[in-house]
């Protein structure tokens, strides 16, 4: 078996390591985004319950004021945060989450009222 006057094909030089072998789609998934089956999303539960996660364990975020809406992937943010810092890392964690689709960034800056002294 050589090549011949036909188009190469290395199905024909190597029987069973080609496309058409059984295993070639679940060994080549990752190197074949296009191959053909569907991507494994995670549900807006899992989305939700990995934002919250996040957001817990984000430096200086405050999750107790921000609730958080997800509905196909598209992740809504509401509530409202110290400052322009928090804002932005409030939505760089969910960002960072996987299958989220969209981010609405609905958050507020309110100052807490309760640490200044009268």
């Amino acid at each position: 078996m050589g090549k011949n006057n036909d188009d190469y094909n290395p199905d024909k030089e190597r029987p069973g390591y080609g496309i058409s072998h059984s295993n070639y789609a679940p060994v080549h998934r990752k190197s074949d985004p296009g191959g053909g089956y569907e991507k494994q999303t995670l549900p807006d539960e899992a989305i939700m319950r990995e934002v919250g996660k996040r957001l817990s364990g984000a430096r200086s975020v405050d999750a107790t004021r921000i609730t958080v809406e997800v509905s196909n992937g598209d992740v809504t943010i509401n509530g409202a945060v110290r400052s322009e810092d928090e804002r932005e890392q409030v939505e760089e964690a969910v960002r960072g989450t996987p299958d989220v689709a969209s981010i609405e960034n609905n958050l507020t800056i309110e100052p807490d009222s309760g640490s200044s002294s009268p």
